[in-house]
């Protein structure tokens, strides 16, 4: 039973020690994207878009990311309606989708 205690007490320290770290990650984030929004801004403004900044060991560059929309209930249910041009067809197919999904348990440790 000591070794539960001791395990409990080691997993309390450390699910604290990520709690105040992933604070810490955030804040830094959010400082990050502060100065990327007005990089961009400023490139933007004097036409840099196409420069490459040397910053001393590495370079940066003004980019343009493309990823997909991200996916939503309604998006599948408009794509799918678009795609089958079949509006009642389309919701339910996504309602199918999403009630036939398959839940998978993962055991973990909840601390509330």
């Amino acid at each position: 039973m000591t070794d539960l205690k001791d395990n409990i007490k080691k997993w309390v320290k450390y699910d604290n020690e990520l709690v105040s770290l992933r604070r810490r990650i955030a804040e830094i984030e959010n400082k990050k994207k502060r100065y990327e929004t007005s990089i961009i801004k400023e490139m933007d403004r004097n036409n840099m878009t196409d420069h490459v900044i040397n910053i001393g060991d590495s370079k940066i560059k003004y980019d343009n990311f493309r990823r997909p929309e991200y996916l939503s209930k309604k998006g599948i249910e408009e794509k799918l309606g678009k795609y089958l041009r079949d509006e009642s067809l389309a919701k339910s197919a996504t309602e199918f989708i999403y009630k036939d999904r398959s839940v998978v348990i993962v055991p973990k440790l909840k601390r509330f």
